[in-house]
C-alpha cells in the first residue's frame, strides 16, 4: 500500500472572504452567500492567520500538524465550494492562489502615498456623486438630526456665486441635485440652467404638506414623477386631509419616506402604503431618547438580517475603505456653508475655498467619507465588513454598532458586543 504524502496543500477559493477575531472563526462564500462559522483550536487559527497575514490563499501544511477540527472544516469549505485540499510530496508544491490586495486609506496620516496623489489631482470633483442643496437658514434640533425632514422657508434663492462654483457639476451626468419642493429655486435653476436639467437630473424632496409648490414641473412638460421624494413626518400632526388632496395622485410613481417613533404611527404609516397602494417607499425610524425598544425592534439588525442576502466581494472590500453610504455627498446650504455630513461640522464656504479644496479636506482631515467599522465594538467582531458601514442612525443614538449580534466567548457564555 502506497504511504500517505507527509503534506498537503490547503487552499481557499479567492471569492472566500475570512473573518478571524480571536478564536472566532467566519468563511463567507461571496458567490452564493453560504457560509462557516465556528470557534475554533490553535491549529485552525494558525492556518487561517496565514491566509489574512500573507495575502496569499495557499498554504502547505504538515499532516501531523493538522488537527480533527481543521480537517472537519477543510471538509466543509470543499462541501461549499470555497476552498480544497491536495496531497502534495514537498513544501515547494503549491499553487499560488491570491487574495484581493488591501490599501492603506488612512489619510490622515501625512506620509500616506494617496495624500500627495490627491494633492496633485485636478479632477477631484469626479468624487462626488451626489449635491443635496437644501435652502434652509436655521438648524432645527429634531429635522436637522435626519437630513430628510427640514421645514423649507418660502422665498429662499441660492447665490449666484453658488451656482457657478457648481456650474460644472451641473453638467456632469453623474451628479444629482436634490432639491426642495420650493417654487422659487426650481425657477432659479430653470433660469440658470434650463429646463433639460429639472427634466433629467434633478430629484425633488418635498414635504407632503408643500407638495403643491411644485406646480412649476407641470410647465416642465417632460419631467419625471420618479424624481419625486415625498417625506411624511407621522411624528406630530399629521394631516391626513392634505395627504389625501395632495399626494395620492403620486402613489405609483413618487418615492414615499415614512418618519415615525412608536408602533402606532407604524401601524398608521403601513395603513397609508396598504389603503393607497404604494409601491415605492421606505419608514425611517426616529430616535428620541425614549423610545429605545422600539427603536432596537425595527433598526438594529442581527445575524439573520446581516446574512440575509448574498455580499458581494467587491462590497466587502468597499466596506473595508469607505463608507458607501457618505461617500461622494455633500450639503450646500444657502449661506454657502458645505458639510461632508449634515450632523458634522462645516468643512467650508463656497467662495473662500473651491470644491476641489473641500475635497481634499474630507478626504485628508475629516473621516465622513472614509467611515468604516474598524473601531469598538465593531472591530472585533466576525461581521465587521459584512455590515453595511455607519450611518445617520448611529449619530442620532450615540452607538457604533446598531445591532443584537452577540460575542461568544471560548467557555460557551455569551456577552452582548454593546
Amino acid at each position: 500500500m502506497k504511504n500517505k504524502t507527509i503534506f498537503i496543500c490547503f487552499y481557499l477559493e479567492t471569492y472566500t472572504y475570512i473573518a478571524l477575531k480571536g478564536n472566532h472563526l467566519l468563511l463567507y462564500n461571496t458567490i452564493d452567500g453560504k457560509y462557516i462559522e465556528d470557534f475554533i483550536d490553535q491549529s485552525c487559527v494558525k492556518a487561517f492567520s496565514y491566509f489574512i497575514n500573507s495575502k496569499c490563499y495557499s498554504q502547505c501544511l504538515k499532516r501531523a500538524d493538522v488537527s480533527k477540527q481543521l480537517w472537519k472544516i477543510i471538509y466543509k469549505i470543499r462541501n461549499k465550494f470555497m476552498g480544497d485540499y491536495y496531497p502534495v510530496n514537498s513544501a515547494h508544491e503549491i499553487l499560488p492562489f491570491s487574495f484581493p490586495f488591501s490599501m492603506d486609506f488612512n489619510l490622515q496620516k501625512d506620509n500616506n502615498p494617496l495624500r500627495s496623489t490627491l494633492q496633485t489631482e485636478t479632477n477631484l470633483i469626479t468624487y462626488i456623486n451626489t449635491i443635496h442643496i437644501y435652502p434652509l437658514s436655521s438648524k432645527n434640533e429634531k429635522e436637522y438630526t435626519s437630513i430628510y425632514f427640514y421645514e423649507y422657508e418660502d422665498e429662499i434663492l441660492l447665490k449666484e456665486a453658488t451656482l457657478n462654483q457648481i456650474d460644472s457639476l451641473v453638467k456632469m451626468q453623474s451628479i444629482i441635485f436634490q432639491l426642495p419642493g420650493i417654487d422659487s429655486l426650481i425657477s432659479q435653476f430653470i433660469t440658470f440652467y434650463g429646463e433639460q436639467v429639472i427634466k433629467n437630473r434633478i430629484i425633488i424632496n418635498t414635504n407632503y404638506r408643500r407638495i403643491y409648490k411644485i406646480k412649476l414641473l407641470s410647465e416642465v412638460g417632460s419631467w419625471n414623477p420618479e424624481n419625486l421624494n415625498i417625506f411624511i413626518d407621522l411624528t406630530s400632526n399629521f394631516d391626513k386631509a392634505c395627504f389625501i388632496q395632495e399626494v395620492i395622485k403620486y402613489a405609483k410613481k413618487a418615492n414615499f419616506y415614512f418618519l415615525l417613533e412608536n408602533g402606532r404611527q407604524y401601524k398608521l404609516a403601513k395603513s397609508l402604503i396598504c389603503d393607497y397602494n404604494i409601491e415605492k417607499y421606505q419608514l425611517t425610524v426616529y430616535y428620541n431618547n425614549m423610545n429605545l425598544s422600539f427603536f432596537e425592534k425595527y433598526v438594529y439588525s442581527d445575524q439573520k438580517d446581516i446574512l440575509k442576502y448574498t455580499i458581494s466581494k467587491q462590497d466587502i472590500f468597499a466596506n473595508t475603505i469607505l463608507n458607501k453610504i457618505n461617500f461622494g455627498q455633500l450639503f450646500i446650504l444657502p449661506d454657502n456653508r458645505v458639510y461632508s455630513n449634515i450632523n458634522d461640522r462645516c468643512l467650508g464656504f463656497l467662495g473662500q475655498k473651491t470644491i476641489q479644496e473641500l475635497i481634499y479636506k474630507e478626504m485628508t482631515q475629516r473621516n465622513n467619507w472614509l467611515k468604516t467599522r474598524n473601531k469598538k465594538p465593531c472591530k472585533n467582531c466576525i461581521y465587521q465588513y459584512l455590515c453595511p458601514p455607519p450611518s445617520i442612525y448611529e449619530s442620532m443614538i450615540g452607538k457604533m454598532n446598531l445591532c443584537h449580534i452577540i460575542e461568544k466567548t471560548n467557555n460557551g457564555k455569551k456577552t452582548s458586543m454593546d
